[in-house]
Parts: structure tokens; sequence; C-alpha cells
């Protein structure tokens, strides 16, 4: 390993950090499970990352580093200003005039506020990679990969933790980068006035699926304070369209902020005004949904036709 090689693995790119979650002063916040809020510097790239975070060491004369697997990274800003070209439905008079049709005739549904398109392969092998790497080496899913001794009686480990982690994202970046597209679905959440949270953990029900046969399941994460992205996979859907664009309403605004916080444990990122806490975040703990039949995991269904798909994993209700 050389000297001048990188210590400072974030697992959160500085690229999302410094230019979307900043205020006008450079400053990133954050707020604690106990109701502290800190900040920091964008620039200082001090925020979000973990030391040797991205360099397994089972000794000193044996390390690998593998920091270059998430060159997606320097990707984002194109990938998000890709996704922003896709406008949700209400930007045109026209859309207006639909919408009040649909609702005086009473026959409104939550698909008839969205705006329907496909979006292209190399797009979309983009923000999926990058979405599943934001998954895979976030604090949560690191609490995991440590945990797998403890199958074999042994205590938790860092290096093997960073192993599985690798390994995860390495099997996960070939089929996305090589297999098969079908049966993907995409829900642009925009919230020009809402603003979404960041935490260190998020609803993940896909990453270790890129690891055996065809993907099944959900994930549901923040890029910026206002675009939230849905994915899914549902088991019937269009083959012209593939993803949604909608403006979020706020009730479906602070119902995801509460997902996020139920999934995460000690860092809660936020642009503006502290977000009110709820009961499964101030817990201090990964909790996980245990079931996905909840109003805003419904409606997002709805939206991408994922109907019937309501299994749930692990325990830890959304508390208000």
């Amino acid at each position: 390993m050389s000297s001048k090689e990188k210590k400072n693995h974030h697992w959160w790119p500085v690229g999302l950090q410094a230019r979307y979650w900043a205020d006008k002063k450079g400053y990133v916040s954050w707020i604690t499970p106990d109701g502290i809020v800190r900040k920091k510097k964008a620039k200082n790239r001090k925020i979000a990352y973990k030391r040797h975070g991205h360099t397994i060491s089972f000794s000193d004369e044996w390390k690998h580093t593998f920091e270059d697997d998430f060159s997606i990274d320097g990707e984002v800003h194109r990938i998000i200003e890709g996704v922003k070209e896709f406008d949700p439905l209400g930007t045109k008079i026209r859309d207006f005039r639909a919408i009040f049709r649909k609702i005086i005739s009473g026959q409104a549904s939550s698909k008839d506020f969205c705006a329907y398109y496909r979006i292209k392969p190399d797009l979309h092998r983009d923000l999926l990679l990058l979405i599943l790497s934001l998954l895979i080496r976030s604090p949560a899913n690191r609490d995991q990969y440590e945990q797998y001794p403890s199958i074999a009686g042994l205590p938790r480990n860092t290096e093997i933790g960073k192993a599985n982690m690798v390994q995860e994202f390495r099997f996960a970046k070939k089929r996305i980068t090589e297999g098969p597209l079908a049966g993907q679905f995409f829900v642009f959440l925009n919230s020009p006035k809402g603003r979404f949270v960041f935490g260190d953990g998020a609803l993940d029900w896909i990453s270790r699926e890129f690891s055996y046969g065809v993907p099944n399941g959900r994930a549901l994460i923040s890029l910026t304070p206002h675009l939230c992205i849905y994915f899914c996979t549902p088991r019937l859907m269009c083959s012209s369209i593939n993803c949604a664009s909608l403006v979020a309403p706020t009730w479906l605004v602070k119902e995801i902020n509460s997902i996020t916080m139920a999934c995460s444990r000690q860092n809660l990122f936020f642009l503006g005004k502290p977000p009110r806490l709820t009961k499964a975040y101030m817990c201090g703990q990964y909790l996980e949904l245990e079931s996905a039949e909840i109003p805003a995991i419904n409606l997002l269904d709805g939206i991408s036709g994922n109907q019937g798909r309501n299994e749930g994993v692990g325990v830890g209700p959304l508390n208000s």
C-alpha cells in the first residue's frame, strides 16, 4: 500500500455532499438520535467516511484496496442531471387540465399524477449501480456484513465485513453492467419544497438479491434533498415504460423520511431546518420494516405495478 494512497474512504460520495446537501456557507448538517445537530464543511472531505473503509488488511504484509470499485462516484452529477430530464407531471398547463378532469370524474388514481417514460439503458445501468453502491457500502449494511462470522459462533470482524461488502458489490456490478434490464422500474420522487433526508441506512430489500439469479425486491434512497428514488422489480410491467416521475406531496415526503429514519442509526443528514425525529430513529439502532404494507410503499407500488409483492423483512415499526 502506497503511503500516498487515500486512507479516508467515503460511504457517501463527496460530490453528492458538496453540491446538493451543503448549505450556502458550504456546511453539511446532520442530527444524531439524541437530537444534537452537527455540521462540517463539505470541502474538508471529513463527512460520512470510514478510515481504511475500503482496504482489507489481515496483516502488515497483506493488504488489498478496492476504493476504485466505486468509480461510479465520479458520475453522480451526470446521473442526477439525466434523471432531472424526466419532468414530473404538473410542469405544464395541460398536465393540470388532465389531472383536474380525472379528479372531477372521480376516477383519479396514483398513476394519474405521474409522467411515464422509458429510461435509456446506459442511464438505467449507471443509476442502478449508483443506488447499489450507496446501499451496499452504507454503515447499516457494513454492520450486517461484519456479523457474518457469528454464523459459525465467531465474533464480528471488520476485515471480514469489508471482504463480504466488496464481494456483494462486485456481484451486483457484474449483473448490472452485463445482465438484462427487463422487469426493473424506477419512480423518481421530486420535492421542490419539502426536503428528503439521507441516513446511514435505507430501505434495502434488493442489494443481496443481485448475488443470485434474477433480482427481486425494492429499494428507496434519497440522492438529493429534492430527489428520492424508488426502485423495484414488478412481476408484470409494460415493455414501453420503466420509470415514472411525480411531484411528491408533503405527506409522502414525511413518510419517506420516517422510513429512512427507521433504517438509520446515528447519522441523519438534512438541508435547512432539522427534521422532526421519530421514535424509531431515537432508538439508535438499525431497524428494518416489518412489512411493506404502509401508505408510501403501497402508493409507489401502485405507480410501478408492483402490487402483490409486500414481503417484508426484519422488525422495526415506523413510530412517529
